[in-house]
């Protein structure tokens, strides 16, 4: 038998067939890296997927409202009245609205049913007083860290109601 140069740097007739532990170890270090990559990376989508989906929500919203608008020159009232910042679940909202919209949005990231109750991932609705304007509050970014932003009704004061800047979009 013809003797062969083995990885242990010799001479021999039989080398021993295999990886060795720090070849393993390169390998998991390298496997490891690439999936805490593809897992960061997954989660920044994610996040931007349910920024999308906010924006088309409340875009459809918005176009809603406006045809309620036309059709009674006023803003639908929640159930608690105008000035109030109500959810966008409001009983009397969802039954005003159900004619121009099948289902309002609820937030992407609310589990189940999409009703984050008591959450910053509410969106909030308010009308003023004269029924001419309205704001709604959508929160945006990832989960840990959300700001919100209000949407005006075309022609709205920015000013009329505070406590959020207006959305870009």
């Amino acid at each position: 038998m013809k003797p062969k140069f083995c990885r242990s740097g010799r001479w021999s007739s039989g080398c021993n067939k295999g990886f060795t532990l720090i070849e393993l170890l390169v390998v998991i270090a390298i496997i490891g890296l690439l999936a805490g990559v593809i897992t960061l990376r997954a989660a920044n989508a994610r996040s931007k997927s349910r920024d999308a989906k906010r924006k088309a929500d409340i875009n459809q919203l918005r176009k809603s409202l406006d045809l309620y608008f036309d059709d009674f020159s006023t803003y639908p009232v929640p159930t608690s009245g105008v000035d109030t910042e109500v959810e966008l679940i409001d009983s009397l909202i969802v039954s005003s609205m159900t004619p121009y919209m099948a289902q309002l949005p609820r937030d992407p990231s609310c589990p189940g049913s999409g009703v984050c109750t008591g959450t910053p991932q509410d969106y909030k609705y308010i009308v003023s007083t004269d029924q001419q304007n309205y704001a709604v509050f959508v929160p945006f970014g990832n989960d840990e860290n959300l700001t919100t932003c209000k949407v005006m009704s075309s022609g709205g004061d920015p000013a009329w109601f505070g406590g959020a800047s207006t959305c870009d979009f």
